[in-house]
């Protein structure tokens, strides 16, 4: 159960990095 806990913690982490650089992107291409 611990594992599993860790595991979606890191899933969550790499969701929010992921939604932070696809913005960065998009704030680019916009310029």
């Amino acid at each position: 159960m611990h594992g599993c806990s860790l595991i979606r913690s890191s899933v969550i982490i790499f969701v929010c990095l992921v939604r932070t650089l696809h913005t960065e992107v998009k704030n680019q291409q916009n310029l």
